[in-house]
């Protein structure tokens, strides 16, 4: 609840807050790395057996157009297994071809999504960047499985994701920044997402 109404508050200040700034028009992408705590529907989670928090380790690219922020994201959720299983595995690449050994399960996912909204800078220097957007995530390849082996025994981890809104805040130094991020998923089996990001200017 406190994750939807502090973006809340940040869609209703939004529209003052850009009129006391002086946001520059200039065209560019950033890359970023976030690393996110991310809680899942607790029911939904005991249904598949993972605990209901998850990490979200992700790979953004941020397109800069004026006041606009577009950007386009895939994350790699690592989920705390509850039942993860351990088979006999026969290495078939080149430098473990024939090796027997016993290897165990992990659960994970990607995370695809896209997200758009307006931004504003300020600061002396305009080193100050705040955003908010709106987006869609899906999730893919949600599994229980073996790293690295093909024929092994998986299974599916049937949990979605959805439409969500971002509130971001990040610092510039250079062609630098670090900042905070705050997601909110108003569909799917993900809830609030809470984490740090940090990238630099292409």
């Amino acid at each position: 609840m406190l994750y939807k109404k502090l973006l809340l508050i940040g869609c209703v200040f939004a529209p003052s807050a850009m009129a006391q700034v002086d946001t520059p028009q200039a065209n560019y992408w950033t890359l970023n790395g976030q690393f996110l705590s991310v809680a899942l529907d607790s029911d939904a989670a005991k249904m598949v057996q993972v605990k209901d928090r998850a990490m979200d380790y992700t790979l953004a690219a941020d397109y800069h157009s004026g006041q606009w922020l577009t950007t386009l994201a895939l994350g790699f959720i690592k989920y705390k297994d509850l039942a993860s299983f351990s088979q006999t595995v026969v290495g078939t690449g080149w430098a473990n071809k024939g090796d027997v050994d016993e290897k165990s399960s992990g659960a994970s996912a990607l995370l695809l999504s896209a997200a758009f909204g307006p931004k504003w800078q300020f600061g002396n220097e305009q080193q100050w960047t705040a955003a908010v957007q709106a987006g869609y995530s899906h999730l893919a390849r949600s599994e229980r499985s073996i790293g690295g082996c093909d024929d092994c025994y998986r299974e599916k981890i049937q949990l979605d994701a959805g439409a969500f809104a971002n509130a971001s805040l990040h610092y510039s130094f250079g062609s630098w920044h670090t900042g905070l991020m705050l997601r909110q998923h108003f569909s799917g089996d993900i809830g609030n997402s809470v984490g740090v990001t940090i990238g630099f200017k292409l």
